[in-house]
Order: structure tokens, then sequence, then C-alpha cells
């Protein structure tokens, strides 16, 4: 480290390596600015407000037909794992078979622990007239 800082040292009292050491540096700092203000341009186009009017209430039976739509799809990706297990158990040696049967059942379980566990136990976000439940509590 000690070389390191020594050989700096030493190259920074050439006068070609300073206006290299500068010019890089120079550069870094524009390239730095320039995407600072790119940053706030995007910001500024993307994240104002559009005024628009209120939007009109759906009716009361599209909350329900969005739900079962998103359980039924959730069926059909369901037995879409059964066939992509089976479709693999296919190609799998016969001493294998069990095993891959296994990994997909397995997998399946999982995804559903991961994904309807929490929401069932009330670990899920949801606006309910204002307030957001957390955790099984509502907080105002």
């Amino acid at each position: 480290m000690l070389a390191m800082v020594d050989k700096l040292k030493q190259r920074l009292r050439q006068k070609e390596y300073r206006r290299l050491f500068v010019l890089i540096m120079a550069s870094k700092v524009v390239g730095v600015v320039l995407l600072l203000i790119a940053i706030k341009a995007v910001s500024t186009y993307l994240f104002t407000p559009a005024f628009a009017d209120d939007t009109p209430q759906p009716p009361a039976y599209v909350n329900p037909m969005n739900t079962m739509w998103t359980v039924i799809a959730a069926f059909l990706v369901f037995f879409m794992q059964a066939g992509f297990m089976m479709l693999e158990a296919e190609f799998a040696r016969t001493r294998e078979t069990v095993n891959v049967l296994l990994e997909g059942i397995v997998d399946t379980c999982s995804c559903l622990l991961s994904r309807a566990g929490p929401a069932a136990a009330g670990v899920y976000v949801c606006n309910e007239g204002g307030r957001h439940r957390t955790g099984g509590m509502i907080a105002e």
C-alpha cells in the first residue's frame, strides 16, 4: 500500500500525469453532473401530477369478477405446473422419476406457502377505507 502511495506521488510530480489526472477527474465530474441533470429531467417529466378528473366508481360486480379471474388463472397455473412436472418426469430416467415428481410437488407447495401463507396470516397490506392493514392490525 505504501509503495502505491509513493508511486502516485512520484507520478503526480510529472506534468503529463497531473494533466491526465485532472482531465480524468473533470470528465468524471461532468459525467456525474450530466447524469444528475438527466435524472432530474426524467423525474420532472414522469412524476408530475396529471390533474385529471376523478374516475367514476366502478360497478359493484367488477371487484368479484376480477377476483374470480385471478383465482381461475391461479388454478390454471397450478395445473400447468403439474403438466410440466409430468413432462419432466417423462424425460427423466426411470430411477430418477420419483425424485423429479417429488421436486415438482415440493416446488408447488413452497410456492403456495410463500404466496398464500403470508396473505392468510394477515401480513399483507391492503387499503380498507383509508386504513392500512398490516400484520393483522389496523392502523390509521
